[in-house]
């Protein structure tokens, strides 16, 4: 709500943890990936609307891709 920077989301860290999170993981289902990257946004204080969406290529046959998305809403 106001133009200082250091009470902006500081978008970088939710990112480092995201990419943290998925490098070290191993899943087998998109929902599991998608619900944790979900949790991970909603751990800020500051998160108070968050939309995930993961898009897996070529998961199944005929199809382009499949995606997931959930949202959280404080």
């Amino acid at each position: 709500q106001t133009d200082d920077v250091a009470d902006a989301l500081n978008y970088k860290v939710i990112t480092k943890k995201v990419i943290q999170h998925v490098e070290e993981g191993r899943f087998l289902l998109l929902e599991k990936l998608v619900a944790d990257v979900l949790d991970i946004c909603r751990e800020h204080p500051s998160v108070t609307l968050a939309r995930v969406t993961i898009d897996k290529p070529h998961a199944l046959r005929f199809a382009d891709s499949v995606s997931l998305s959930l949202e959280y809403q404080a």
